[in-house]
């Protein structure tokens, strides 16, 4: 798909990610260097599917919404308050992150348009963040959320770690949040839907 862009559009799209960089850099922690759960849970994961931990940067940022998000090049943006979730509910959805990560779907999509979803993400005042993020998540065809998950599971057995988590990450966010996903799922098939397909998977992988 070729995009085009007006010029000065253009130009304040890359000002957005020249600012998104340097927050970035400023804020994000290698999974090798971080402490808590949510480093140790990317650099697992990533470990499981041949990423090398020092390659993987985190930034955790107070949000409404409740998630993380890929957005290439082995970059993750997490909301804190997933860093407040039951751990089982963390690690299902970091899965979900790298499986992203690793199958290339951020690659599919333009860099300017995930750039400035991101910027908003963690520059907006917090009553724009839900909007902010369901344009990101709107980025990833529903084909590519379902093969995100199918991978998920298989990332997980890789990693030694129970093939039930995501499903367990899922029915968390579902018996909260419904089919909205408090953010993270709010644009994704439903979670019901997922939560459906999730035994088939786990048997299979």
């Amino acid at each position: 798909m070729i995009s085009i862009v007006p010029g000065g559009r253009l130009l304040d799209l890359c000002i957005q990610r020249f600012a998104l960089r340097r927050w970035f850099d400023k804020e994000a922690v290698t999974a090798a260097d971080g402490t808590d759960e949510t480093h140790l849970a990317f650099s697992t994961l990533g470990r499981a599917v041949g990423l090398d931990p020092r390659l993987i940067r985190v930034a955790i940022k107070w949000t409404n919404a409740f998630g993380a998000w890929s957005f290439g090049e082995h970059r993750f943006v997490v909301g804190r308050s997933l860093t407040k979730a039951p751990r089982d509910v963390l690690w299902g959805v970091i899965a979900h992150e790298i499986a992203h990560d690793h199958l290339g779907h951020v690659g599919t999509l333009s860099k300017l348009e995930i750039g400035r979803a991101v910027f908003d993400l963690v520059t907006g005042p917090p009553s724009l963040l839900s909007v902010q993020l369901k344009l990101l998540q709107r980025k990833y065809p529903r084909s590519q959320e379902y093969e995100a998950d199918d991978y998920a599971v298989k990332v997980l057995r890789l990693a030694d770690s129970p093939r039930w988590l995501l499903r367990y990450a899922l029915e968390f966010i579902w018996e909260r949040y419904g089919d909205t996903g408090g953010g993270w799922f709010s644009t994704h098939p439903l979670t019901a839907d997922r939560i459906a397909r999730q035994p088939e998977i786990i048997r299979s992988v």
